[in-house]
Formats: C-alpha cells, sequence, structure tokens
C-alpha cells in the first residue's frame, strides 16, 4: 500500500505573556469558547514563518500499517503557551520483542495496538511556569527562574488536578493525560527500535537527558532535570519523550495486561493499585529509556523526577 507523505506545519505566533490566565470576557465570544487557537497562517499577528517537515520515511518504516486522512499534522497553542501536535490515527507494535531478555515479562508480549481517532499529544513535557500559571504555585525540587524546566514531584492525583483545573480554566472538558499506548504510538513515531536513536544507546544523548548526560551544564555535577525542547525531536516532532522526567500516564498497571488488553484503543486494565509512568528521568540508566519500558507506583506517590505531558481529544471532524 502506498501511504501518503505526511507533514508538520510549524506556525511561531505571539504568545500569551508567562504565567498569565486566559483572557476572559469577549475572548471567550470572539474564539467560541474553544481553548485553542490554530496556528496557522490566517489567524493574528505574529507569524515568523511556517516549516514542512516530510515524514515519508516514516510511513515507509510503518510498512504499510498506517493509513492518513490528510496530508498535514497541524500544531495547535492554547492560551498558556502549551503546544500540541496532532498525531493521526494508525497501528504500530507495542511492547518488547519475545527474543529480548533484558525486558521483564510485563513488558510482553508484542502485540498489535490500533489507534483509532487522532489526538493532539503535547510537544513538550509540562512546564513548571506552565503548571504555576493554573496551579498558582510550583512543587517542583529543582526549581528555575523562567519556568522552562519540566515539572516534577507531581503525583498521578496532582497531574488529574491540573487536567481538571487547565479543563475549567479554558472551559473545555478535552484535556486529559494520554493512554499507555497512546504514549508509545507517540514515542516510537514509526520505529520499532528500542531507543530513537535505533538499538544501540549510542546517539541517545542527542535525544534525551538520563543520567549519562544530564549532569552538564549543573553547579554541582549532579543530574538535573533541564529546559525542555533542548534535544532533537522524534519525528512526530516531541521533545524529550525519552529522559528529563518520567510521565505519567492515564492507565492502572498491571503485569498480565499485554496478554489481554484489546487490540484497539486499549485504556488499561480495569482494577489495580498503580498507575504507569513512562519515558524515564534525567536519572534513569540508559536502558530505562527504552520505548517499551513500563514503570508503575500509587497515584500518591509525587517524586522529584515525575513529571507529565498532557493530551487533547480534538474535535470530531
Amino acid at each position: 500500500m502506498r501511504i501518503r507523505e505526511m507533514f508538520t506545519m510549524k506556525v511561531h505566533q505571539k504568545l500569551t505573556p508567562a504565567g498569565n490566565l486566559p483572557p476572559q470576557g469577549d475572548h471567550w465570544a470572539r474564539e467560541g469558547h474553544h481553548p485553542f487557537r490554530a496556528l496557522s497562517p490566517g489567524y493574528g499577528r505574529g507569524l515568523k514563518h511556517c516549516k514542512a517537515i516530510a515524514l515519508a520515511a516514516l510511513a515507509a518504516s510503518l510498512g504499510g500499517c498506517v493509513t492518513w486522512g490528510g496530508s498535514r499534522a497541524e500544531e495547535r497553542e492554547n492560551d498558556i503557551g502549551m503546544e500540541f501536535v496532532l498525531i493521526p490515527a494508525g497501528t504500530f507494535e507495542m511492547g518488547c520483542a519475545g527474543d529480548d531478555k533484558t525486558c521483564p515479562a510485563w513488558e510482553k508480549p508484542r502485540h498489535r495496538v490500533t489507534i483509532g481517532q487522532p489526538f493532539f499529544l503535547g510537544r513538550y513535557e509540562v512546564t513548571q511556569r506552565q503548571w504555576r500559571a493554573v496551579m498558582a504555585e510550583n512543587p517542583s525540587e529543582r526549581q528555575d527562574e523562567r519556568g522552562e524546566r519540566p515539572v516534577e514531584n507531581v503525583s498521578w492525583d496532582d497531574a488529574r488536578e491540573f487536567v481538571r483545573r487547565l479543563n475549567e480554566m479554558e472551559r473545555t472538558g478535552k484535556y486529559r493525560l494520554p493512554t499507555e499506548a497512546e504514549w508509545e504510538y507517540a514515542a516510537r513515531a514509526g520505529s520499532a527500535s528500542r531507543y530513537p536513536s535505533g538499538d544501540e544507546e549510542a546517539g541517545l544523548g542527542e535525544y534525551a537527558w538520563y543520567r549519562d548526560n544530564a549532569h552538564e551544564g549543573t553547579a554541582d555535577a549532579r543530574p538535573q532535570p533541564h529546559p525542555v525542547g533542548k534535544k532533537k525531536p522524534n519525528a512526530f516532532g516531541l521533545y524529550d519523550m525519552y529522559g528529563n522526567v518520567w510521565e505519567w500516564v492515564q492507565d492502572r498497571f498491571a503485569a498480565d495486561y499485554y496478554a489481554h488488553s484489546p487490540a484497539t484503543n486499549p485504556k488499561g486494565a480495569e482494577e489495580g493499585a498503580q498507575r504507569v509512568l513512562r519515558g524515564g528521568s534525567f536519572n534513569s540508566f540508559a536502558g530505562d529509556l527504552r520505548a517499551s519500558h513500563r514503570s508503575s507506583t500509587l497515584p500518591t506517590a509525587g517524586l522529584g523526577y515525575f513529571g507529565l505531558r498532557l493530551a487533547f481529544t480534538p474535535d470530531e471532524p
């Protein structure tokens, strides 16, 4: 099957001043109560440039497993400066290969999963500035003045409250945590390899902050989280999917879930005390940054390397 090339359009637009809450009053009438403004040449002032990135290689690497309706993946931005990329629907191989002895049993079996609808995913992890704009405080253990580091020291319950308040503030109900399947699909971005750089650790540092390089530029030479977006993005244009901070997803954890999970839009175990984290952190070894790696803990646990990245459900076409 021939798969149409997909492009990602990047348009820069003047942002809301840092830390400001969304404007009220007639703003909502003008914008139709929609929390996003499309980054497109026809909207507003401050347009600088747009750049199309061909993803034909990504389509080819999926071996015909994905069909995309439309030739562009839109980017959107909300009123507190959170950028989102539209991830196309598609099918991928989730989990760890059966002959890979470095993976635990709960990352197996590798199985085919279909993401049935496109969804928006944050281009970056939620930053300290963005968290403060919604929650009026910054829980992070490693704070920076500009608030450009990812927020950390966040529990799953904290993340859920952030989502609730952001939905309320933006008068929508479409912000959410991604599912575990959505997260891995977006992280792999068409690749079946362990890391964004391939199956070997060489080159991982170009995409991720982790134990081997997260000490760079720090005063005490200890691993630290770094401002978002400083490493290479993956093929979907997402930054820091590997390393920097662990990212909470929506799912409950069950060690045997992959053996019986639905083939389309899996949403995690129906029962279980723990919630899933993905991606590894600045304090992780390289092996923990593999695309299939699953971690979990209680939803009340908030540690100095737990953060989040939001999803957003688009309108029906």
